[in-house]
């Protein structure tokens, strides 16, 4: 018989003990695991019975065999590309707190959608173990930054070259905010992380403050408190106590990431390609995120908002930090600039304007100025906006029988000097021996013989973006300037493609240079002939006369030297270079 003392204890143990429905999980659990432990172990097994009855040579094989099989169906059941392997980070989800403040926008039937594109596989088990995920505050911020400095020292004043904040906010006076204890984070509270452009000393500059404790809206309710109270913050006897946030009247919280950076030039194709989003792509590559399911935040005034390129990265429309009489706040591009008031600042600069779930900032710098030693991003850059486009290697492999020509006519009136003035009759007279030229071409080419011939007096302006890649992937000869329009030359991947590189000239000297080369110099995809070397075919011309000037070659050039007469270029010693380095005679 029991004492009263054990049967006290037994019956209160009794109470304590797990439910049936926590045995019931559990033994669900662990039939999962041994199930998917068996498949493993008979997999396994079969595979080691392959090695044992067969010669290593065929046991080989087998495993080959066996391993492409599953793969090829596995790719083939997720639609898993190349850029699917770019694509591993995943934001972390908005805290539960801030779920009604989601901001939603996206761009409805994109051109650019990718019908192959798969959702991050990691999200499944993000989410689920965010579950079990349990903090004592509601927001806390991390960054991951890189960075490398000697190749550029002109950026050597920045600790860092590239980051990617999590759960970061801005304020109504533009300050960036992170909300972390960390004491290397707190030691740079204040001062400038990144460069956000290519060319000038615009940097973020990040404040960083403690974990919130408390949040209130811009009526002064307390949201949120860890001490669990939810009334009116009226009662300040605890304020000492908490680390405050207040959210502005249109406070949201941008859930995807965002890509941060400021612009330049960007209606020059040359300087939005290698000043602008060949450094976004470069930033989305530091850090595993080639998706489209992206925001672009733009961070500069830049006037007039011409942009056909955001929607080959982002499949939502890009966002501004704008900014009017009320201070700092986040909204769809374009936006104007107006200064705040002082006034203004001093009641609500403080409130927070919008949190993002992740940012990846920072440009390493000018991909024109400094393109050395990072050329191999090219073919990636190139390969993935020819994705985007869907624009596939098919499209070459039809139109690979024809010769194309291009001679670029650029307008006369453009703020650079530099056309090539007599494009008309360029094309007037390789038109007029076209069927010579295909002939000659063909000569050295048997086993790949042309068997049409274009000949194209190119008008850029009047093509948009996506027509100006397609059209330069089934390019074969491009003659064009130094200018912007010389850097679509990166989208020429015919195998024999050919660019003849006009030089710019100074009106005053006579001389000329082809110093900008040195960006071309590092396309794989293009042989280049510069006529530099040919400097008896090109004539310098003032403004827009028909009378031409002999020219030299400049011996030393500047760094920022710009041509300012136009160019005439001999149209039969054009012609004979063209057909010798198809032949590859030069």
């Amino acid at each position: 018989m029991s004492s009263p003392q054990f049967s006290k204890y037994h019956h209160h143990h009794h109470h304590s003990r797990a439910t049936p429905l926590y045995y019931l999980i559990v033994v669900i659990f662990l039939v999962i695991l041994y199930t998917v432990g068996l498949i493993m172990w008979i997999r396994d097994y079969n595979n080691n019975n392959n090695l044992h009855t067969n010669s290593l040579s065929e046991s080989l094989s087998i495993v080959h065999e066996n391993n492409s099989s599953k793969l090829l169906s596995w790719f083939k059941r997720h639609h898993v590309r190349i850029d699917q392997l770019y694509n591993r980070y995943e934001p972390p989800p908005i805290p539960t707190l801030f779920h009604s403040f989601k901001y939603s926008t996206s761009l409805q039937n994109s051109e650019h959608d990718d019908p192959n594109g798969v959702p991050n596989t990691q999200s499944f088990f993000r989410a689920f173990t965010s579950l079990f995920h349990s903090s004592k505050v509601p927001l806390q911020s991390h960054y991951q930054c890189v960075s490398h400095k000697e190749w550029n020292r002109e950026r050597q004043n920045i600790p860092y070259t590239s980051c990617r904040f999590e759960n970061i906010c801005i304020n109504r006076r533009g300050e960036w905010i992170l909300y972390t204890n960390s004491k290397h984070a707190h030691a740079m509270n204040n001062t400038f992380w990144v460069h956000t452009g290519a060319y000038f000393a615009i940097s973020l500059k990040i404040r960083v403050e403690r974990p919130p404790t408390r949040i209130v809206n811009h009526q002064g309710k307390v949201v949120f408190s860890f001490t669990g109270d939810h009334a009116s913050s009226n009662n300040h006897d605890e304020d000492h106590d908490h680390y405050w946030m207040v959210l502005s009247e249109r406070f949201k919280w941008v859930s995807d990431p965002t890509l941060v950076f400021t612009r330049h030039a960007m209606a020059n194709l040359g300087h939005a390609w290698l000043d602008n989003y060949l450094p976004l792509f470069n930033l989305m590559m530091i850090f595993e995120y080639v998706n489209r399911e992206n925001h672009i935040l733009y961070l500069d005034f830049e006037q007039p908002h011409v942009d056909q390129i955001a929607s080959i990265f982002s499949n939502k429309e890009p966002l501004q930090q704008c900014v009017n009489e009320f201070g700092t706040f986040i909204a769809k591009a374009p936006c104007r600039y107006s200064p705040p008031l002082d006034a203004e600042l001093e009641r609500n600069g403080t409130q927070i304007d919008t949190c993002f779930s992740a940012v990846l900032t920072g440009n390493t710098g000018s991909f024109f100025k400094h393109m050395g030693r990072r050329d191999h991003i090219l073919p990636a850059f190139r390969n993935y906006l020819l994705n985007k486009l869907q624009i596939p290697y098919s499209k070459f492999k039809e139109r690979h029988k024809t010769l194309v020509i291009a001679v670029q006519n650029k307008p006369l009136h453009s703020s650079n000097k530099d056309a090539i003035i007599n494009v008309d009759q360029i094309v007037n007279y390789l038109t007029q021996m076209k069927e010579q030229i295909l002939e000659q071409v063909n000569e050295r080419n048997v086993q790949f013989a042309y068997e049409k011939i274009e000949i194209v007096n190119l008008r850029l302006e009047t093509m948009s973006v996506a027509q100006q890649i397609e059209f330069f992937t089934t390019l074969n000869v491009y003659v064009t300037t130094q200018g912007s329009a010389s850097y679509m030359s990166l989208f020429m991947y015919n195998p024999n493609a050919v660019m003849i590189y006009v030089p710019f000239c100074l009106k005053e000297s006579l001389m000329c240079s082809d110093f900008n080369l040195h960006v071309h110099e590092t396309f794989s995809n293009i042989r280049i002939v510069s006529l530099m070397n040919h400097l008896h075919l090109v004539q310098c011309v003032i403004e827009n006369s028909d009378q031409g000037f002999p020219v030299k070659p400049l011996n030393v050039t500047p760094i920022d030297f710009k041509g300012d007469c136009h160019e005439k270029v001999d149209p039969e010693g054009l012609k004979d270079l063209i057909v010798k380095s198809l032949r590859r005679e030069l």
